[in-house]
């Protein structure tokens, strides 16, 4: 069945999921959503550095900052709070993360091409201007 504009812009086709993350704690579990378009090409166009260097500083927590959401889906986090979440495990964090991608249809090997296929961006750490 074909879907009309107006059906396509009225579906709720966000994807939710409910994990747990034993290093935050006993019984400890996160809500996790799928990323919209704009927020995933928000999120890529984040990684590059005004088209020079990849910004890989924190990515994992970027990407749980754009995807952990409460009980109403509402984002937990905004971007205050990059650093102090990126101090979190990195077991954590990943699991969180990985979680995020799937729901938005990203692989973590898509992640890495587009950081691969971008050869002529240098990385943040690099000594090269």
């Amino acid at each position: 069945m074909l879907f009309s504009k107006a059906q396509i812009l009225a579906a709720q086709d966000r994807r939710y999921e409910v994990i747990d993350v034993p290093e935050w704690g006993e019984g400890a579990q996160v809500r996790v959503r799928s990323l919209t378009g704009r927020e995933l090409d928000r999120f890529d166009a984040g990684v590059v550095n005004n088209g020079k260097k990849m910004d890989l500083d924190n990515l994992t927590a970027r990407l749980c900052v754009a995807g952990i959401v409460d009980e109403s889906g509402q984002p937990c986090f905004d971007e205050s709070d990059v650093m102090a979440l990126g101090n979190k495990s990195a077991a954590a964090l990943g699991r969180c993360a990985e979680k995020i991608r799937e729901l938005s249809g990203r692989t973590k090997k898509e992640m890495e091409d587009i950081a691969k296929n971008s050869s002529t961006i240098q990385t943040a750490d690099s000594g090269s201007n």
